[in-house]
């Protein structure tokens, strides 16, 4: 999955950007825990948690400034953003 997606950041005290909120399948989902995060092929990759602990993996390309969700709780073997396997 790679789809383009709306993302609200800050940056924290090191001045690195962490991903508050983003927009998918027609709702704000808020990233309440982040876990990993490195950088591949020129983009930042971040594991994102929200309030179901559903994990999602986001990707930010500095060169054309865009957010893509790459996965989603489903492709990790959980539920979707409904609640659905």
């Amino acid at each position: 999955m790679r789809e383009l997606i709306a993302v609200e950041t800050r940056l924290n005290a090191d001045g690195e950007l962490l991903p508050q909120s983003f927009y998918w399948s027609g709702r704000r989902v808020r990233v309440f825990n982040h876990g990993r995060r490195w950088e591949r092929d020129g983009q930042l990759h971040f594991l994102v948690q929200d309030d179901r602990q559903g994990t999602y993996e986001l990707a930010f390309d500095p060169s054309g400034a865009c957010w893509s969700l790459l996965r989603s709780p489903r492709d990790f073997g959980g539920r979707g953003p409904q609640g659905r396997i």
